[in-house]
């Protein structure tokens, strides 16, 4: 699961940095004096339901993640180790 949120992390991270990019592009559009309101809507609203699914997807994985690591942490407080007898 570690190897799985770490990967996924790095898409995130990735789509990000193309998330910028794109809306570099959108507000770039917006300094035209007779830009197309309604695509600039659009496209926005396209990239922002495109954030909070990848990073709601992300931040899901992340809960369970850490709710496997304190399940563990549990399971090996309740392993108590055997000690020998003095003879």
């Amino acid at each position: 699961m570690e190897e799985q949120v770490l990967e996924d992390h790095r898409v995130v991270f990735q789509e990000s940095i193309r998330w910028l990019e794109d809306e570099k592009v959108l507000l770039e559009m917006t300094e035209e004096v007779d830009y197309d309101v309604e695509s600039y809507a659009t496209q926005l609203e396209q990239i922002l339901d495109q954030k909070i699914d990848i990073l709601t997807e992300l931040r899901d994985k992340v809960k369970s993640f850490r709710c496997a690591l304190q399940e563990e942490e549990q399971a090996s407080k309740q392993i108590t180790p055997k000690r020998p007898r003095a003879l």
